[in-house]
């Protein structure tokens, strides 16, 4: 493990200041990774310059290559003294090498700051403001670059999928670990269509098809979560990004948070499940139209999530406890067509989950269902592979003996 710390832990650190230290917890042993060419411990500017003045401490997976920002002068020979840079100590070699580093070999302009490497050690990435790193890469704004430490190359990945830098603050880069995918969060309002300016955003860029998407969106593949806080991580494969938001509308039923946010894990091996709709929904009487979706795979192996969910239901009213129940009725089987609008759908026998609540927005068309099917669940359900569930919502309306039915969807168990 690697970490920044102000404490002399041995012998070589006798600056006072902040340096980083790599920990091995298999053998207890303890390295100084701050060193200069000669084995001298880093070098600080003076005040008035910001303490701490060594951030943003990363490692390789195999704890190789340690990267780190810091403002020390003499860790490289030719530095500038007193702008921030971007380092990477190999440990097996001893050597230290500068990344915010432009093609020409020139350091950057104005210091980088905040620093993600890949898996592999290969790939560092690092956030500059600085107009001099690639041709064209100013906006006003401090942008993400991934420097190839075997190529000596520095690339801009804060773009559009057709061009365009981030038109607004970007922050917390993450890579996967061959440094294909670099994931970061952005409240720039140019980087995929539609955007909202000002709002923050998880986006993802694959530098090898050159593509920039969103991925802090919904299970439902569609609506945008809002109050994204910050990027947790990344998975090693670029599968999977982590991030925290306070948002509502990441998942159906959950109703957001006011403080710091929780946490969301973004899939995106996970294709949306092919299913089918197959006969007409029946209306509330207000005019509220349940509409029923399922999000991920009906996997029994364990190997995905799913959830079926249901959004447009009739709220809650006050006092009609029994009349604000969901229930998902399904079967092995549809009556043949052609089905009248709002008619049952699910051929005999008919089954019920557990019925739920349809939220708690009263007398509108926001209330909600949502059921995740778990592995062992599908399987005492008698769901298996290769069987087509057909499946149905049934909902109580305020008015006694009276109800609604969403469409029908089916689908094939894996």
């Amino acid at each position: 493990m690697a970490f920044a710390a102000t404490g002399a832990l041995l012998p070589a650190d006798n600056n006072g200041d902040y340096d980083v230290y790599v920990k091995d917890r298999l053998t207890g042993a303890l390295e100084l990774a701050t060193l200069s060419p000669l084995g001298q411990p880093a070098s600080y500017p003076s005040s008035p310059f910001p303490t701490p003045r060594c951030l943003s401490v990363d490692i390789s997976a195999d704890g190789r290559f340690v990267t780190f920002s810091s403002l020390a002068s003499n860790l490289v020979v030719g530095d500038t003294p007193g702008t921030w840079d971007v380092f990477c100590r190999d440990r097996v070699t001893g050597v230290t090498e500068c990344m915010n580093l432009d093609i020409i070999g020139l350091p950057s302009a104005y210091g980088s700051v905040v620093v993600a490497q890949s898996g592999d050690g290969r790939f560092v990435a690092f956030l500059d403001g600085s107009p001099n790193l690639v041709p064209g890469g100013t906006s006003g704004w401090e942008q993400i670059y991934v420097r190839d430490r075997w190529l000596g190359q520095t690339e801009l990945v804060t773009v559009a999928t057709g061009g365009g830098l981030a038109d607004d603050q970007t922050f917390e880069p993450a890579l996967s670990h061959d440094g294909r995918y670099v994931a970061f969060v952005s409240r720039a309002s140019n980087l995929v269509a539609g955007d909202s300016p000002g709002t923050a955003d998880v986006f993802l860029r694959d530098r090898a098809l050159g593509t920039t998407r969103r991925v802090s969106i919904g299970a439902d593949n569609s609506s945008v979560i809002t109050g994204v806080y910050s990027l947790l991580g990344i998975s090693a494969d670029g599968s999977r990004i982590a991030f925290s938001a306070n948002g509502s509308n990441g998942v159906p039923g959950y109703a957001g948070t006011s403080g710091p946010g929780s946490v969301y894990v973004r899939d995106l091996s996970i294709p949306a499940t092919p299913m089918a709709n197959y006969c007409v929904a029946k209306p509330f009487s207000g005019g509220c139209v349940a509409a029923l979706s399922v999000t991920g795979i009906p996997d029994t192996s364990g190997a995905t999530a799913f959830q079926i969910s249901a959004t447009g239901l009739f709220g809650s009213v006050s006092g009609l406890n029994a009349s604000r129940m969901s229930a998902l009725a399904w079967s092995f089987g549809a009556p043949p067509p052609p089905y009248t609008p709002g008619s049952l759908c699910v051929a005999a026998p008919v089954h019920l989950l557990p019925r739920r609540l349809t939220g708690f927005l009263v007398g509108s068309c926001g209330g909600w269902y949502a059921e995740t099917i778990s592995p062992g669940l599908m399987t005492s359900l008698g769901w298996t592979p290769g069987t087509t569930i057909y499946t149905q919502l049934y909902v109580r309306e305020p008015a006694a003996a009276n109800y609604a039915l969403s469409q029908g969807v089916s689908f094939v168990v894996r």
